[in-house]
Protein backbone atom coordinates (compact mmCIF):
# COMPACT_ATOMS: atom_id res chain seq x y z
CA UNK A 1 0.00 0.00 0.00
CA UNK A 2 3.02 2.58 0.30
CA UNK A 3 3.55 1.94 -2.75
CA UNK A 4 0.43 2.80 -4.29
CA UNK A 5 -0.49 5.77 -1.60
CA UNK A 6 3.20 7.34 -3.05
CA UNK A 7 2.64 6.90 -6.45
CA UNK A 8 -0.70 8.84 -6.00
CA UNK A 9 1.61 11.31 -3.73
CA UNK A 10 3.85 11.98 -7.17
CA UNK A 11 1.08 11.85 -10.05
CA UNK A 12 -0.89 14.46 -7.44
CA UNK A 13 2.64 16.41 -6.57
CA UNK A 14 2.91 16.37 -10.68
CA UNK A 15 -0.02 17.78 -11.51
CA UNK A 16 -0.49 20.52 -9.00
CA UNK A 17 3.39 21.46 -10.45
CA UNK A 18 1.78 21.50 -14.34
CA UNK A 19 -0.98 23.50 -12.48
CA UNK A 20 0.65 26.01 -11.08
CA UNK A 21 3.28 26.36 -14.09
CA UNK A 22 0.09 26.92 -16.45
CA UNK A 23 -1.35 29.27 -13.73
CA UNK A 24 2.29 31.06 -13.53
CA UNK A 25 2.61 31.52 -18.07
CA UNK A 26 -1.40 32.41 -18.32
CA UNK A 27 -0.18 35.34 -15.73
CA UNK A 28 2.85 36.50 -17.10
CA UNK A 29 0.80 36.47 -20.43
CA UNK A 30 -1.93 38.63 -19.08
CA UNK A 31 0.44 40.88 -17.15
CA UNK A 32 2.18 41.38 -20.71
CA UNK A 33 -0.77 42.05 -22.59
CA UNK A 34 -2.16 44.77 -19.93
CA UNK A 35 1.23 46.31 -19.82
CA UNK A 36 1.36 46.49 -23.80
CA UNK A 37 -2.68 47.84 -23.51
CA UNK A 38 -1.02 50.78 -20.84
CA UNK A 39 1.99 51.89 -23.23
CA UNK A 40 -0.31 52.19 -26.09
CA UNK A 41 -2.91 54.28 -23.67
CA UNK A 42 0.13 56.33 -22.49
CA UNK A 43 1.55 56.95 -26.01
CA UNK A 44 -2.15 58.39 -27.41
CA UNK A 45 -2.21 60.25 -24.56
CA UNK A 46 1.35 62.12 -25.14
CA UNK A 47 0.62 62.69 -28.90
CA UNK A 48 -2.81 64.43 -27.53
CA UNK A 49 -0.60 66.85 -25.17
CA UNK A 50 2.47 67.35 -27.95
CA UNK A 51 -0.76 68.21 -30.20
CA UNK A 52 -2.51 70.16 -27.64
CA UNK A 53 0.68 71.70 -26.79
CA UNK A 54 0.85 72.89 -30.19
CA UNK A 55 -2.01 74.57 -30.72
CA UNK A 56 -1.23 76.69 -27.61
CA UNK A 57 2.05 77.37 -28.97
CA UNK A 58 0.50 78.68 -31.68
CA UNK A 59 -2.19 80.47 -30.18
CA UNK A 60 0.16 82.22 -27.83
CA UNK A 61 2.75 83.17 -31.27
CA UNK A 62 -0.35 84.66 -32.67
CA UNK A 63 -1.05 86.93 -29.59
CA UNK A 64 2.64 87.81 -29.05
CA UNK A 65 2.37 88.92 -32.81
CA UNK A 66 -0.59 90.95 -32.25
CA UNK A 67 0.84 92.41 -29.27
CA UNK A 68 3.53 93.75 -31.01
CA UNK A 69 1.67 94.94 -33.72
CA UNK A 70 -0.62 97.15 -31.07
CA UNK A 71 2.50 98.16 -29.59
CA UNK A 72 3.64 99.47 -32.97
CA UNK A 73 0.63 101.02 -33.55
CA UNK A 74 0.86 102.60 -30.40
CA UNK A 75 4.32 104.41 -31.01
CA UNK A 76 3.76 105.19 -34.13
CA UNK A 77 0.58 107.42 -33.08
CA UNK A 78 2.73 108.49 -30.12
CA UNK A 79 5.36 109.73 -32.50
CA UNK A 80 2.64 111.46 -34.52
CA UNK A 81 1.06 113.33 -31.30
CA UNK A 82 4.15 114.72 -30.17
CA UNK A 83 5.63 115.85 -33.35
CA UNK A 84 1.68 117.22 -33.68
CA UNK A 85 2.07 119.43 -29.97
CA UNK A 86 5.18 120.71 -31.02
CA UNK A 87 4.22 121.94 -34.25
CA UNK A 88 1.04 123.71 -32.40
CA UNK A 89 3.47 125.09 -29.51
CA UNK A 90 5.64 126.32 -32.69
CA UNK A 91 2.62 128.05 -34.49
CA UNK A 92 1.41 129.41 -31.25
CA UNK A 93 4.98 130.98 -30.59
CA UNK A 94 4.49 132.48 -34.53
CA UNK A 95 1.23 133.64 -33.69
CA UNK A 96 2.80 135.56 -30.70
CA UNK A 97 5.16 137.11 -32.66
CA UNK A 98 4.17 140.37 -34.12
CA UNK A 99 3.92 140.51 -38.17
CA UNK A 100 7.07 142.93 -38.53
CA UNK A 101 9.47 140.48 -36.68
CA UNK A 102 8.53 137.43 -38.75
CA UNK A 103 8.60 138.68 -42.05
CA UNK A 104 9.49 136.45 -44.90
CA UNK A 105 10.29 134.15 -42.85
CA UNK A 106 7.23 133.69 -40.78
CA UNK A 107 5.48 132.92 -44.59
CA UNK A 108 8.00 130.30 -45.60
CA UNK A 109 7.69 128.70 -41.38
CA UNK A 110 3.27 128.66 -41.80
CA UNK A 111 3.92 127.07 -45.37
CA UNK A 112 6.55 124.33 -43.53
CA UNK A 113 3.50 123.71 -40.81
CA UNK A 114 1.33 123.29 -42.99
CA UNK A 115 3.17 120.55 -45.52
CA UNK A 116 4.01 119.02 -41.81
CA UNK A 117 0.34 119.37 -40.76
CA UNK A 118 -0.80 117.51 -44.26
CA UNK A 119 2.42 114.87 -43.94
CA UNK A 120 1.36 113.80 -40.32
CA UNK A 121 -2.07 113.37 -40.75
CA UNK A 122 -2.94 111.98 -44.11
Amino acid sequence: MTKAVSKFKNKLLQKNSENAQAFAEKMITLIEAKTQEIIVKVEKQERESLQRLKIQTSEIEDQVKMTEATVKKLKRFSLQQSVSVELVQLEKSLDAMPQEVRGDEGQRVDSALEGFRQFFFF
